[in-house]
């Protein structure tokens, strides 16, 4: 793992830890066992707002055991490969958030802020507000009620086509 992105999965490990990262509100929501794909499926509101969901809850696990909370191997895998696959996870959900206007020599720490800073957000929001995100892609844009967080349809680029969440 690259020392650049080690400090930021350890720091929300110790915010998991301190409590200042309570997931429960989430918990129920997403799965046991998270296959790990290259990408969230964007392809509408809904799943873009899931599928993110699902892979920070997984990096949250991931840190989570990492830090102490279950054996330094689980389920036969070291600690070293614990950092790859929290890195994966993060990695992961990123893809739902459009980074096209971060640096490329900033853009792995870039990931895994954002990454955590939105899942933080999101983890206030009720599951039922996140749930009644348009599970079409019908609509260009869909803001999350009370909240400045849009998630749009990207229109060029490789992503296009797709739903992430806004820069802005």
């Amino acid at each position: 793992m690259k020392t650049g992105t080690r400090w930021v999965v350890r720091l929300f490990g110790v915010l998991l830890m301190a409590g200042l990262l309570p997931l429960q509100s989430l918990a129920a929501q997403t799965p046991d066992a998270l296959e790990l794909s290259a990408a969230v499926d964007a392809s509408t509101p809904n799943s873009t707002v899931q599928g993110f969901i699902a892979s920070s809850r997984a990096l949250a696990d991931t840190i989570m055991a990492l830090n102490g909370k279950v054996p330094a191997t689980v389920d036969g895998k070291s600690k070293l490969a614990l950092e790859t696959l929290a890195v994966d996870y993060a990695s992961q959900a990123a893809t739902a958030i459009d980074l096209s206007n971060v640096p490329p020599n900033i853009l792995d720490r870039a990931k895994l802020e954002r990454v955590l800073r939105l899942y933080e957000v999101l983890r206030r929001v009720p599951q039922s507000v996140l749930a009644a995100a348009p599970a079409d892609g019908r609509a260009a844009t869909w803001t999350i009620p009370n909240t400045p967080i849009k998630i749009v349809r990207i229109d060029a680029g490789p992503q296009r086509g797709e739903f992430v969440f806004s820069s802005d």
